[in-house]
């Protein structure tokens, strides 16, 4: 998942409250990389943004196959986030793209 995290950390610094890659089962390939932001009040953008600015400067091979845009990420006791649980919750809602 380095590609994921180097899209992290590249993913508009000015827009971005929270981000965290996680995997989603994928049928063909058993697994791919989806990431969760949440971004910083009033910053405008939308997923279909985040992916072509992210193709543009990452490359298609180093992209996330999906982009979920989330009013908050789920955290522990410790307050790291929890990238299980909410690859959980993309999986129950039926909100998983593959």
């Amino acid at each position: 998942m380095s590609t994921s995290f180097q899209f992290l950390n590249f993913l508009l610094p000015a827009g971005r409250l929270e981000a965290a890659a996680f995997g989603l089962p994928d049928e063909s390939c058993g697994q791919v990389v989806a990431v969760g932001v949440v971004l910083k009040p009033r910053f405008e953008c939308d997923e279909d943004a985040l992916t072509d600015y992210s193709r543009e400067h990452l490359g298609s091979f180093r992209m996330p196959s999906e982009i979920y845009l989330v009013d908050d990420l789920p955290k522990g006791p410790s307050g790291k986030i929890q990238c299980l649980e909410f690859a959980n919750r993309i999986i129950e809602s039926g909100d998983s793209r593959n």
